[in-house]
């Protein structure tokens, strides 16, 4: 009988588990996965590796997006903000798509510009909204 509720329980969680992962990734998973492609891209940019840049600001490009629930989440916490939200992140998308092409092109003047750009699409959109969806996963 042990067996079968530990067995139970398992299945339970795995189903859990599955279900989350074809919603897809939270916002906060995907920040964090975020996160660390920015570190990779600086890394990359600081000792002038232009392929792993490239990789990096590829990464950020093409970042996950959230499933349909966590969409409805954020859409329901920003409300008429998410237009806005939706904007930065296109922003960021576009700029992180031009630093990657300037990477490849050993452009280091324009990966340089682009970085700048990148980060400060990110700091908007944290500014204005991070707190907000924080405050709301709590």
């Amino acid at each position: 009988m042990k067996r079968l509720s530990v067995w139970v329980a398992i299945m339970v969680l795995a189903a859990g588990a599955a279900a989350a992962t074809a919603e897809g990734p939270t916002l906060r998973t995907v920040m964090r996965q975020l996160g660390a492609d920015l570190h990779a891209l600086v890394d990359a940019i600081m000792v002038g590796d232009y392929e792993a840049a490239a990789r990096a600001a590829g990464a950020i490009a093409d970042h996950a997006h959230v499933g349909a629930g966590e969409r409805a989440r954020i859409q329901k916490i920003l409300g008429p903000d998410m237009k806005t939200f939706k904007a930065l992140d296109t922003r960021v998308h576009d700029t992180a798509v031009a630093l990657r092409k300037a990477a490849r092109e050993r452009d280091t003047e324009a990966v340089v510009q682009r970085f700048g750009e990148l980060v400060h699409g990110c700091t908007e959109c944290h500014s204005g909204m991070r707190d907000r969806l924080r405050g709301a996963t709590r």
